[in-house]
């Protein structure tokens, strides 16, 4: 059991350093310029002064090659460095961190959902006798595999908020107990 355990680990931090390359040399080969987006050059505002994108190159590590910027971001990942946000300033990982609890409430709601769910529509596949219903209510978690999950959510607010209005469409926190005007 150990040695199994061990396995598992070991394919799990290999995929995640799979994924975190794949993702740097992706977002590396994209066309552009990275720090002049990040700058704000081509917006309304004017160009940016190539001096000023100099610095930030050499800020960002932009001016080093591909190898040496990858090591040393994946250095700063493993100690739990994940840098700022380039939008807010904020450390990355402080917003990791602000996001896990809502995160977790929702998976603590979603998870018996989806168990319960899932058995039920086991249980009616199964004794369910019309080959067409059957086959139907088989494929469906194929189905719902492959639609796209932003899809299925916009989908899913659409009908839970503003048909059936179950709840609201936005967080609304002035008005404690109520859930949608009528």
């Amino acid at each position: 059991m150990g040695r199994y355990v061990a396995w598992r680990l070991a394919q799990a931090v290999g995929v995640l350093w799979g994924a975190y390359t794949l993702a740097f040399l992706l977002l590396d080969l994209l066309p552009g310029d990275p720090v002049a987006a990040m700058a704000g050059a081509g917006t309304d505002a004017g160009p940016v002064d190539p001096r000023r994108l100099a610095e930030l190159r050499t800020e960002y590590g932009f001016d080093r090659p591909v190898f040496a910027r990858y090591a040393s971001s994946l250095g700063h990942a493993l100690h739990g460095d994940l840098g700022a946000s380039v939008a807010t300033g904020r450390p990355v990982a402080r917003i990791l961190a602000d996001a896990l609890p809502p995160t977790l409430q929702l998976t603590c709601v979603a998870l018996p959902l989806a168990v319960v769910g899932g058995a039920g529509l086991a249980l009616a596949a199964t004794s369910v006798r019309r080959r067409r219903l059957r086959a139907l209510l088989l494929s469906a978690p194929a189905l719902g595999i492959c639609l796209p999950s932003f899809w299925v959510g916009l989908m899913l607010v659409q009908l839970f908020s503003f048909r059936v209005r179950l709840f609201p469409p936005s967080a609304t926190r002035d008005r404690p107990g109520s859930c949608c005007p009528r």
